[in-house]
């Protein structure tokens, strides 16, 4: 059976169209992408035009790189061609130029850079949805019309670009209206809870600070509490275990933001983190917890800081404390 999906992007961005492709396969869809699938010795356009006419939807990895692509245009034509429903993925704030601004000004997207597993979820929901075969007519062929003319591509109304999301047909869904429902659900709980925590505990008079920027000869910093005046020193209260998913908010040292999400692993005293960015980069990195501070080795001239805060928010910097991160529980 020929893969239902086809993925186009520009050969500048083959990481992110990859890290897609994957994040689609892992949830058992089955996609075509050119990086993998042309063999050694292929007809590149051949493979192309013969994907595009098995394939039922196409989804345009955009970016900088892709604005400026002509073989994404080539290829958006045979989709129309083939009536292939096209989804475009946003994978960072761009405008599209003159070329793709005719077609696509009045279109929608989803912005994967925002939100990136909910807005895989709700691609892959979106591609669910399409019928495996076109209304009616051979896909080969334009739509009615004068000879020739070719069909517009069909575009999957998903996330409203470059204003707010209107209403969307998903909530009408029994399914998703229940998962909608139970989601608020669980968040009203947390809440609950967590005031709850809240006015129970007692003021704390122990203060923790790391030192960020002048590391000592160890190069892990080292928490420091001093008690309140008149008050007996205490220790202070040790968060609970931190693993799980996060999603992720970050500047860079050059001042740029950045998105993603991070999966915390425990081993014992050892965490374990994930980060993948939304860009399509992963690292990886591991630390031990110590007091509400830790110290995250990724591989890099200086660590990964973080201060875990009361409700489990994890604030950081890095780069020698000229960059920084927040990663809030999912």
């Amino acid at each position: 059976m020929d893969p239902k999906i086809f993925i186009t992007y520009s050969s500048k961005d083959q990481k992110v169209a990859r890290t897609i492709c994957t994040a689609l396969e892992n949830r058992g869809l089955i996609c075509w992408i050119s990086a993998r699938n042309v063999k050694p010795g292929q007809n590149y356009q051949e493979q192309i035009v013969r994907a595009i006419r098995g394939a039922r939807v196409m989804v345009m990895v955009f970016t900088t790189n892709a604005n400026n692509s002509n073989e994404i245009k080539k290829e958006l034509s045979l989709a129309s061609q083939n009536n292939l429903v096209v989804i475009p993925v946003r994978i960072e704030d761009v405008a599209p130029n003159e070329a793709f601004a005719y077609e696509f000004a009045t279109r929608q997207w989803i912005d994967l850079f925002e939100d990136w597993e909910k807005s895989i979820s709700e691609l892959v929901e979106l591609i669910a949805a399409i019928p495996d075969e076109p209304p009616a007519g051979d896909r080969a062929k334009a739509a009615p019309g004068l000879p020739g003319d070719a069909a517009a591509p069909a575009f999957v109304m998903a996330a409203a670009w470059p204003a707010t999301k209107p209403a969307v047909p998903f909530i009408q869904r029994p399914a998703t209206r229940w998962a909608m429902i139970a989601g608020l659900a669980v968040v009203v709980a947390s809440v609950v809870a967590y005031a709850v925590v809240k006015f129970s505990q007692q003021p704390s008079a122990t203060s923790v600070t790391a030192s960020v920027g002048s590391p000592p000869s160890s190069g892990t910093p080292t928490p420091s509490t001093s008690p309140a005046p008149n008050q007996q020193a205490a220790s202070p209260v040790a968060p609970g275990d931190i693993s799980g998913k996060y999603s992720m908010h970050g500047t860079n040292p050059n001042g740029t933001i950045y998105h993603g999400f991070v999966t915390i692993y425990r081993d014992g005293d050892r965490y374990r983190f994930d980060w993948v960015i939304s860009t399509g980069d992963t690292y990886r990195g591991t630390g031990i917890l110590s007091g509400r501070s830790i110290v995250v080795d990724w591989g890099q001239q200086y660590p990964v800081i973080y201060q875990v805060g009361p409700n489990g928010v994890l604030t950081g910097t890095w780069n020698n404390g000229t960059a920084t991160e927040t990663l809030v529980p999912d």
